[in-house]
């Protein structure tokens, strides 16, 4: 009997223990939790006040980023551009006359190599620019999907069938239904290249064929989107952030001394330059005898 109350007690004091340990663990979790909440609070009014000022600058700050995205482009950017447009516009055109869908994807899957092979390479001055990265990422995602939707139409590749039960025999009987537009083949051709499952499937080897390269071009999408597009619209800080600063220098023997000044004296020096920076550019350069 006397063991069991040890046993007993042993087992409550661990169960003490532990809802102790839980207690103390909501405890710290909830203060920090109010803690956090009113540092919030205090914060807000400045937020607030602070708002119309971010609301004012914010076409200033948009306007800034734009020019330092177009002052990174060159020609090849402009060529990704037209060669992107080509390639949906082509895509477009071959779902509206269901028409050269293969060629269509095959178009696509070639620039998507190119431009996989052009990083393989280490050419980046040839491979676009972040800017132009984004309407590439969409283009040629859209032109694939498009494409294989064409291929999907040609020659009744693809059926739905649904099961019901026939009134006169009493039976389960199967009702197949083809690709009836542009619109259901897009439906599937984007299902297919995001794996997801669609409503229609493969019935004939060219269907199924069909399937497995929108399912490869997909994968080498992937491979080009990520590492090589994504990748540079992850570049979000810019160039180097230069504070405003004042700078004089002195040319003496031959020789520029730079010094950081708040206000430049007026010392006899052979030569002496005022150069002020602003915004992470040389606002203006003075010189002075």
């Amino acid at each position: 009997m006397k063991q069991y109350f040890s046993e007993a007690w042993v087992e409550v004091k661990s169960a003490v223990k532990f809802v102790s340990a839980v207690v103390e663990f909501v405890v710290k979790f909830a203060w920090a939790v109010v803690k956090f909440v009113w540092e919030l609070v205090k914060s807000a009014p400045a937020a607030v006040k602070s708002a119309p000022a971010a609301v004012k600058s914010a076409p200033a700050v948009v306007n800034d980023g734009l020019a330092l995205s177009t002052a990174d482009m060159n020609r090849w950017d402009g060529f990704h551009s037209i060669v992107s447009a080509l390639l949906l516009a082509g895509a477009l055109l071959s779902l509206l006359f269901h028409w050269l869908g293969l060629p269509a994807v095959i178009a696509v899957d070639l620039y998507l190599l190119v431009l996989l092979l052009l990083a393989a390479c280490r050419c980046y001055s040839l491979l676009p620019d972040r800017f132009t990265a984004l309407f590439i990422a969409l283009f040629t995602f859209a032109a694939l999907v498009c494409a294989f939707a064409t291929v999907f139409l040609e020659n009744g590749r693809f059926e739905k069938r649904d099961f019901y039960m026939d009134s006169q025999t009493k039976r389960i009987a199967v009702s197949s239904t083809t690709l009836p537009d542009a619109r259901e083949a897009t439906s599937v051709s984007l299902a297919v290249i995001t794996t997801a499952a669609p409503d229609y499937a493969p019935t004939t080897p060219e269907g199924r064929s069909a399937v497995a390269f929108e399912t490869v071009s997909g994968l080498l999408f992937l491979l080009v989107a990520f590492p090589i597009l994504a990748a540079r619209l992850a570049v979000f800080e810019g160039p180097p952030k230069v504070p405003d600063l004042r700078f004089r220098a002195k040319l003496t023997d031959g020789k520029w001394q730079v010094f950081q000044v708040t206000n430049v004296t007026t010392e006899a020096v052979i030569q002496e330059i005022e150069v002020v920076i602003k915004k992470g550019k040389v606002d203006s350069v003075t010189k002075r005898a």
